[in-house]
């Protein structure tokens, strides 16, 4: 499905997928089919149908992977970096730390980069992925 839809680095979309709801376990994910623990969008595209639990929530996993894809492509910045910078600048347009943000994560690429071979290992063996 990352590949399907285009995803820009389908292996860092399913590791974040893996990393946000603690590998398909949160109560996010279970009840909003929420992957990436997005907040519904005031200004761009969407394909979230609310919000629950302070996230977008999604009539399906795969409305998730493409309202991430919206995003994405709303990142004209972020989407033309190169793998290793895209992954850094996660934490300053994903991630946001406290103060201003909610993410308790001090380095979100660090945890994202623990998980891509794991992920592209998931991609490698799946043509649904």
């Amino acid at each position: 499905m990352f590949v399907k839809n285009r995803i820009k680095y389908p292996d860092v979309a399913l590791a974040q997928s893996m990393w946000e709801t603690g590998h398909f376990k949160s109560n996010v994910f279970k009840s909003n089919f929420n992957l990436f623990g997005m907040k519904k969008p005031e200004k761009r595209p969407t394909t979230a149908t609310g919000e629950n639990r302070g996230h977008a929530q999604y009539k399906n996993w795969v409305d998730s992977v493409k309202d991430y894809k919206m995003w994405q492509d709303s990142q004209k910045k972020l989407s033309l970096l190169p793998k290793n910078q895209y992954i850094d600048n996660l934490n300053l347009m994903y991630c946001i730390p406290p103060p201003k943000g909610d993410c308790n994560i001090k380095d979100y690429g660090k945890m994202i980069n623990g998980l891509i071979t794991k992920a592209n290992s998931i991609i490698s063996k799946s043509k649904n992925v």
